[in-house]
């Protein structure tokens, strides 16, 4: 499967954020927001493409080590996350508000690692009384759906239950149509003018209110640890 790939300078961006936001921020988190966006557009590219081809998406295409899918899910969770929280904070003066309920500021309590795949050493043979990683049957991919399935295989790598992979699907699915209209803003074939004003002030919105709040609950579903530690900062900062 073949994803699109970002050739968006950093001039085109510059462009369109002296629209929007323009002087409505200082000049130093305006490039700070500019920079931030120009550095993980192509995850969002990649992304965006990977999620219109998600109903058609295999059982291959997401456990896959090297596919294309996981590749652009990874770049989301993994890159683009510290990129869109920190510019999250340069326009907005704030870090994600926690709607989800996910009490991202806050540690969870240490928990036993949980195997839910068959043990993946192959020489294993220990009793399965004595091997957490062949007490858990593996979720059936019939049973997952394309979210849940890219949920499943790609973030938590076949290691969780299905609350946990009906949350993480939700998220990864969840942001989908920010992610879209932000990147169609910035891929427009024909440049933006100040007259596009409330369009673009409307997308950029939009997609700093939602898509940072997704990806730091994605991060505390898999981490289980405060957000502090991915960004370095608190609710109160």
């Amino acid at each position: 499967m073949m994803l699109q790939s970002s050739h968006i300078s950093r001039d085109e961006i510059d462009h369109i954020l002296a629209i929007y936001p323009g002087d409505r921020i200082a000049k130093e988190s305006r490039e700070l927001l500019a920079f931030h966006i120009h550095d993980c557009l192509p995850d969002l590219v990649a992304y965006s493409a990977l999620l219109r081809q998600l109903p058609e998406l295999s059982e291959g295409d997401c456990f896959a080590r090297n596919s294309a899918a996981r590749k652009a899910v990874i770049g989301m969770v993994s890159h683009a996350t510290h990129h869109l929280i920190a510019a999250q904070y340069a326009l907005l003066g704030r870090g994600p508000e926690d709607r989800f309920g996910m009490d991202l500021w806050r540690d969870e309590p240490e928990a036993f690692d949980e195997m839910y795949r068959p043990c993946p050493e192959e020489d294993c043979e220990r009793p399965v009384e004595q091997c957490i990683c062949r007490r858990y049957e593996p979720i059936t991919n019939k049973t997952l759906s394309p979210g849940e399935r890219l949920a499943y295989d790609v973030i938590f790598n076949g290691d969780a239950n299905r609350e946990q992979v009906a949350q993480a699907a939700f998220h990864l699915t969840g942001m989908a149509p920010a992610i879209r209209a932000f990147v169609e803003l910035f891929n427009q074939s024909q440049p933006v003018a100040s007259a596009d004003l409330p369009e673009i002030s409307q997308c950029i919105e939009q997609f700093f209110d939602s898509v940072p709040e997704h990806l730091a609950a994605i991060h505390k579903l898999y981490w289980r640890c405060s957000l502090s530690e991915l960004v370095l900062v608190g609710p109160d900062s």
